[in-house]
């Protein structure tokens, strides 16, 4: 209440009137002498708080300029934009209400020099009803007060809330609180239809304590009232001695989902607690908690798992999907599982409890599927396997293909061939209705010789009639080192023109090739021809044109003294091939060898299975069966080295 005087010397009188039969006390809580403002005042900004719908609320600021002679107008807009005067809003602190959300605004002004500052205008929402619940609190500060709440959940047993100290129980300095709100505590989730102690604690600050009663109320029907009766979970006397009571209530399967109020009301003073009635001695807590779906009770549905791809590189991005799973109960757990043998599983980190989850593809084909545990009876269910298959490393490498779509992407390749190696879509050149394709992973494999001259030839087709030259380079990653290296492994750029649209060349496979192992060959035809990062390092997105990537093993080059195929060897079979795994491996000799050695890679040069033949069990024939039924399905390399010779097979397991 500002008092504006013009004297230098001011008198002001407090009196206070009461009943005659009562004495009364008059409290001054502060007076400040402020010295008349000047200039442009500081409108200082509008203090923000939960706002209850209907409920009255002052507005006030803080930060406003500390002077004498200023005057006030609060205003209030429902969109931040058109302001309407407050009634009664001339004073620094105003009493109003709303019932829809709200903004605030105060203009303040200094009387002597008429100028004025607007503050930053603030937005009040509605809080939420669990937030607005009746007011209540114990009359006085003295006596007994609530020490510790707890939630306890029976079957299974676990502790779901426990706050506050309550030690010790008497003579206890801190038992002065009317009321608390520890709604800004995590909620925990009270599940329908399981049973929940609710265990309070008395503590005093006299010696002792008599048997006060409590209450707790839930608002079961989330309509942001306690009932008295119906919502009155349970009620009791704190016993003397342990100063605890405690009981017990089953969530109904009425209650409604979501959040919700919870309180506890102490009466100290040994009256009927109530929810809205104020106790004289003790305290009153609020909670917030979650009213639950039912907790399982057996094994749970765990839904039907897909993934998003089935066939990916190392580190590419999928996504696993779970869906169908029981949602009408709770109390479980969901993790994501990996396997490499559809048999041992592994919990994914940070997988718990997602429907869908994102994760980089790992180095090896994998199964994945969803666990299920429900944690009232630690029962476990588990979803369908899926599996991720991971491509053979020649098709891992950089991305490369054409963006030019159906409108803009209009060559391809038609044909290509290296040494006997030969793959040939055909048609013609132009006009061609096959040349749609940005990118094909051709599965085919070529067989190339170290330190060997091949022959390369390319044919290029066009979708529609119009001529587009092309650009055409050819990668061998000779170190199979997962990258086409630059420039030492770009083995040909040509080009096609109206005139060569079948161009050729030879190349050289240098002897340093890593050989018996699969390695990536990529070809690109690419209608910009000019010197540009897609063409000319193997790596990139363009706009019209093809990649092909192929996988190669190269071999020793072959000699009469070398390693390629054996002179005195007449034939080495392997049947059935492709195979299941059980494989014949039979060899007959011109003439008698002493020593064999038989060894089986995959398609990174790991050996699967080696085995030594000596006299008298080997002479010009030699049958063995190699069981290969637990290794993975792919390709693998056979070697058998004969005496001073070696000779090579691929063999696919399927």
């Amino acid at each position: 209440m500002p008092i504006t005087s013009a004297s230098t010397q001011t008198i002001i009188r407090f009196q206070g009137v009461g009943e005659a039969m009562y004495l009364d006390d008059l409290g001054i809580d502060l007076v400040r002498i402020l010295p008349p403002c000047g200039g442009v005042p500081v409108a200082g900004t509008v203090d923000s708080f939960k706002v209850c719908s209907g409920r009255n609320f002052d507005l006030s600021l803080s930060g406003t300029s500390s002077s004498g002679g200023l005057t006030y107008t609060w205003q209030s807009s429902p969109d931040n934009i058109t302001w309407t005067n407050l009634p009664g809003g001339n004073t620094p602190i105003v009493t109003t209400n709303i019932t829809a959300p709200t903004y605030f605004r105060a203009i303040v002004t200094c009387a002597n020099s008429s100028t004025s500052d607007t503050s930053v205008s603030q937005y009040f929402p509605i809080a939420p009803f669990y937030h607005c619940y009746c007011e209540n609190a114990a009359t006085v500060s003295t006596g007994g007060d609530i020490g510790n709440f707890s939630i306890t959940r029976t079957s299974p047993i676990q502790i779901v809330l426990n706050n506050g100290n309550a030690a010790p129980l008497s003579n206890n300095a801190n038992a002065t609180n009317t009321y608390t709100d520890y709604s800004y505590l995590p909620a925990p989730t009270l599940n329908k239809n399981s049973t929940y102690n609710f265990k309070t604690t008395a503590i005093t600050s006299d010696v002792g304590i008599f048997g006060s009663p409590v209450s707790v109320y839930i608002d079961l029907n989330r309509d942001g009232i306690f009932n008295s009766t119906s919502e009155r979970v349970v009620t009791g006397t704190v016993n003397q001695i342990s100063h605890i009571y405690g009981g017990s209530y089953k969530i109904p399967m009425t209650a409604q989902y979501g959040i919700t109020g919870l309180r506890v009301v102490y009466d100290a003073s040994l009256g009927t607690p109530d929810p809205c009635f104020q106790p004289y001695s003790g305290e009153v807590e609020d909670y917030l908690v979650i009213i639950g779906l039912p907790a399982c009770s057996t094994a749970v549905n765990p839904g039907v798992a897909s993934i998003t791809d089935t066939l990916l590189c190392p580190t590419e991005i999928f996504s696993l999907i779970d869906t169908g799973y029981d949602k009408s109960i709770a109390s479980y757990t969901r993790t994501w599982q990996s396997s490499t043998n559809n048999q041992t599983w592994t919990d994914i980190a940070n997988s718990q409890d997602l429907d869908t989850f994102s994760l980089a593809a790992p180095n090896q084909s994998t199964y994945y599927r969803l666990k299920v545990i429900c944690t009232s009876n630690n029962t476990a269910s588990f979803s369908n396997a899926v599996l991720l298959k991971i491509r053979l490393p020649h098709f891992c490498y950089c991305p490369s293909y054409a963006n030019g779509g159906s409108s803009g992407d209009l060559s391809d390749i038609g044909a290509f061939s290296i040494g006997t190696f030969v793959v040939n879509g055909g048609g013609p050149h132009l006009s061609n209705p096959a040349a749609v394709k940005p990118y094909t992973a051709n599965n085919s494999i070529a067989q190339l010789y170290r330190d060997s001259s091949f022959n390369v030839s390319v044919y290029h087709i066009i979708k529609d009639a119009n001529q587009q030259d092309a650009k055409v380079t050819l990668f061998i990653d000779f170190n199979n080192n997962l990258v086409y290296d630059i420039p030492s492994e770009r083995v040909w750029t040509g080009y096609t023109d109206a005139t060569h649209t079948f161009i050729n060349t030879s190349i050289l496979v240098p002897a340093s090739a890593v050989t018996n192992t699969y390695t990536g060959m990529r070809l690109i035809l690419n209608n910009d021809v000019g010197p540009n990062a897609p063409s000319d390092d193997a790596c990139g997105i363009y706009y019209s044109g093809e990649t092909e990537d192929y996988g190669v093993i190269i071999f020793e080059k072959p000699s009469t003294t070398g390693v390629a195929e054996a002179t005195s060897v007449a034939a080495l079979s392997l049947y059935p091939n492709p195979s299941d795994g059980q494989v014949n491996c039979t060899m007959m000799a011109h003439s008698k060898v002493d020593a064999m050695h038989l060894t089986v890679t995959n398609i990174i040069g790991t050996s699967v299975y080696e085995k030594s033949f000596l006299q008298p069990y080997v002479g010009n024939e030699l049958k063995e069966t190699i069981d290969l039924s637990a290794m993975p399905k792919g390709v693998y390399i056979v070697t058998l080295d004969a005496g001073s010779e070696k000779i090579v097979r691929k063999l696919v397991v399927q």
